[in-house]
Order: C-alpha cells, then sequence, then structure tokens
C-alpha cells in the first residue's frame, strides 16, 4: 500500500526545490544581463577637450598666431575656419579668446549657442548629470606674429561646450 501523504509531500519538496532554481537562475541571468544596461557613460566631457584640442591645433599649429591672417578674416567662423562639418554642429559651441599676457584682449571669435554655458551653470547645481553637457576651458600660451615677425607673447583661451545629442 502506497502512502498518499509521504507522495504528495515529497512532490511538493521536489517542486519547491525546482521553483527555487528557477528563481537562481533568472537572477543570474537578470545579473549578468543588467552590466550591460546599467552603466551610463558620459562622453560629452571627452568631446569637449577633444575639440578644443582641434581649435588650438588649427589657430596656432607651431604655437605660434599669425595675427594678419586673423584680421583678414575678421568675421570668421571657428567651424568653418577649423574645417570642423557634420550634421550635429548645433550641440557644439566654441569661444576663442586671443590676447597678450597682460590680459588685453586682441581677438575673440565665438561659434554655437552659447546660451547653452547659462544651462551648464543650472545642471550644476541640480542633481541629475545624465544630460549634463560636456565643458572644457583651456589656456594655452602662443607666439603672436605679424609678417613672420614677433610681437610678443600671448594667450589663447579656448572654451568648448558639447551638449546632449538629440
Amino acid at each position: 500500500m502506497i502512502n498518499k501523504r509521504a507522495v504528495a509531500l515529497g512532490s511538493a519538496v521536489v517542486t519547491l526545490y525546482r521553483v527555487m532554481m528557477v528563481i537562481v537562475i533568472a537572477f543570474i541571468v537578470l545579473g549578468v544581463s543588467s552590466i550591460f544596461y546599467v552603466h551610463y557613460i558620459n562622453i560629452r566631457a571627452t568631446e569637449a577637450v577633444l575639440l578644443t584640442r582641434h581649435v588650438v591645433d588649427c589657430f596656432a599649429p607651431d604655437g605660434s598666431l599669425d595675427l594678419n591672417l586673423l584680421r583678414d578674416n575678421k568675421g570668421i567662423e571657428v567651424f568653418d575656419y577649423c574645417h570642423i562639418s557634420g550634421a550635429n554642429l548645433e550641440r557644439f559651441f566654441v569661444r576663442v579668446n586671443i590676447s597678450k599676457v597682460s590680459g588685453e584682449n586682441i581677438f575673440m571669435f565665438e561659434q554655437g549657442d552659447s546660451g547653452s554655458l547659462w544651462v551648464r551653470k543650472a545642471i550644476e547645481v541640480g542633481i541629475d548629470k545624465k544630460y549634463a553637457p560636456g565643458y572644457y576651458k583651456g589656456e594655452y600660451p602662443v607666439l603672436l606674429m605679424e609678417d613672420l615677425n614677433k610681437v610678443g607673447d600671448g594667450k589663447l583661451i579656448v572654451e568648448s561646450l558639447v551638449k546632449y545629442e538629440k
């Protein structure tokens, strides 16, 4: 004679064991797959640094800046002057300030949405940094030249901002 209660109790234990194994396997699969989806990598700050370096290399490729070339192109747009093109140029803002070491401004060029600087400051105060724009401001010493003659030492200050890509 078969003990029906023992069989029912034994099958319940086996079913409980199987359910626990399915739950453990589900947690492992979801845990491993979440590694690929949870992390958010913000590369806008790196884009801003690279954009700044490109603009500096464009204006002063060998560390010297020809002021006559800039006077001839008084109303230049930075992206055209530096051969920066693409479909998403509205994401970028660049300000180039050329001054003497004493602080006297010689030229200032900018292109892009300067209102983005205000947005950057507002987001810095907030909590959510996911949509924060990348920002970099670099100051580089340059040799100021006119007609291949040294005029003096100067500074090339480049400020760049990269907004969130839509």
